[in-house]
């Protein structure tokens, strides 16, 4: 199973090395047992726009891109016919 979230920084993080995300998960074992996993992921931070870009994984983009348009084309399957474009 794939989970996806989008995240939106308010925060001034010019001064900032890393950011750090983190997750919890409450979950029940084969047991019986209620158990929480925590996932922490620390990412460094940069100004230069070139260092994202080429640092980035263009195959998660593209899937993240896929799984947040699967979820808005039924919208748009009802009111109008679809055209895809190549940027």
């Amino acid at each position: 199973m794939f989970s996806l979230c989008k995240v939106s920084i308010e925060d001034d993080l010019r001064d900032s090395r890393e950011v750090a995300f983190q997750a919890a998960l409450l979950y029940t074992s084969s047991k019986g047992e209620r158990r929480i996993r925590v996932h922490t992921y620390c990412l460094p931070t940069t100004a230069s726009v070139t260092e994202v870009i080429n640092s980035s994984d263009q195959q998660a983009i593209v899937g993240m891109l896929a799984k947040f348009g699967k979820i808005r084309i039924p919208i748009f399957l009802r009111c109008a016919p679809i055209t895809f474009e190549i940027w």
